[in-house]
């Protein structure tokens, strides 16, 4: 299936950029303080301009309709003979103005990814993989799904209701607008009959700012990772015996779908990661269509058991954070005697790794 014509554009632009960087560039998961101190200015010109127009939207919204209330006011229909009141001509107006708002957030983002892969030097024009690197970082810049790891037939979602799934895409989707409803409900409450239109709608503005602001930060740190894991990848796959990992080719297969289930969402890093290691031991069996437990992954054979420990943990790390769940499953896995990671050395290695430190203790 052809690309958007919006990722189209947006690779054009990013491709642009990034084929001036010199070749022989390689991709970098260890910055300089130069690098660094760049990347924090990136950030922090992206977070404000991303907020600054979930502001301008608010406004764009709010002032006609207060401006001119009765063109925007409540219309009286009758559907199967009952009356309903609806504002429909401000309910369009609202749904057409999101447009401009997502194609100056699609803008300021791609502008914030140009700017990191400049930054990070790269990709280099002259990579095998140029093309395709670039339209990885603008799917990561216009918040596309990464779902890579569909090519090794994982589904992150096994064992997750139908009912969990739906919740978490609809908060996912929604919450801007659900925070903003609570906000709303609330200033009502506190305010009573003196709470305006003008005043209940104008609550919007630093929510929309906040999640527009959050949204980047995704964004930036996804940009991030699909620079920087692919090298930690191969670094760390280099410390590892090729021989051990043939001899754990049994537990390879569930090991990255109990790390898919366990992040719960299809994870580019964790793709990078599984790409590598395949490569490697080829014959390691991925097919699967259950649920993985933990205790699936270890057996009898200490040495074996902390491999498949190690890679775990790597997998869990690699992307730049550990969730709750996976907190959950690394107290589990302190309980074994031969487990030699804690939570707050692997914190740190994550607020490293994302400082451009490097993954030094793994």
């Amino acid at each position: 299936m052809g690309k958007g014509i919006v990722h189209r554009i947006g690779s054009k632009y990013i491709e642009k950029s990034v084929s001036k960087i010199p070749k022989g560039s390689k991709e970098v998961y260890v910055l300089s303080d130069e690098q660094k101190k760049l990347i924090r200015k990136i950030t922090n010109e992206t977070y404000f301009w991303s907020a600054l127009i979930g502001i301008v939207a608010v406004l764009a919204v709010v002032l006609p309709f207060n401006a001119f209330p009765t063109f925007f006011g409540e219309q009286t229909f009758t559907v199967f003979g009952t009356t309903i009141k609806f504002e429909l001509y401000y309910t369009i107006f609202a749904i057409l103005m999101l447009f401009p708002e997502i194609w100056a957030l699609n803008f300021v983002n791609l502008r914030a990814v140009k700017k990191i892969c400049l930054a990070c030097k790269y990709p280099s024009a002259n990579a095998e993989d140029f093309e395709e690197q670039v339209n990885l970082l603008t799917e990561a810049g216009l918040e596309m799904p990464a779902k890579h790891l569909e090519l090794f037939d994982i589904d992150p979602y096994i064992g997750l209701s139908k009912f969990s799934y739906y919740s978490l895409f609809i908060l996912n989707k929604l919450k801007a607008t659900l925070t903003n409803i609570v906000v709303k409900l609330l200033v009502k409450r506190f305010l009573g009959r003196y709470a305006l239109r003008i005043v209940t709608d104008l609550a919007g503005i630093p929510i929309f700012a906040f999640w527009n602001a959050w949204a980047s930060r995704g964004i930036l740190k996804e940009t991030k990772m699909r620079i920087m894991a692919s090298a930690a990848t191969k670094d760390f796959i280099e410390e590892l015996n090729p021989e051990e990992l043939r001899a754990a080719k049994e537990k390879i297969g569930i090991l990255f779908h109990f790390i898919a289930q366990q992040k719960r969402s299809y994870n580019y890093a964790l793709f990078a990661y599984m790409k590598e290691i395949i490569r490697i031991v080829p014959e390691a069996k991925i097919n699967n269509k259950e649920e993985i437990k933990l205790e699936q992954l270890f057996d009898t054979n200490d040495s074996n058991n902390k491999l498949i420990a190690k890679m775990l943990v790597f997998g869990f790390i690699v992307d730049g954070s550990i969730s709750i769940k996976e907190r959950l499953t690394l107290k589990k896995m302190s309980e074994f005697p031969w487990f030699e990671y804690s939570i707050d050395s692997l914190e740190e290695a994550v607020d490293n790794y994302l400082d451009g430190k490097g993954l030094p203790m793994i």
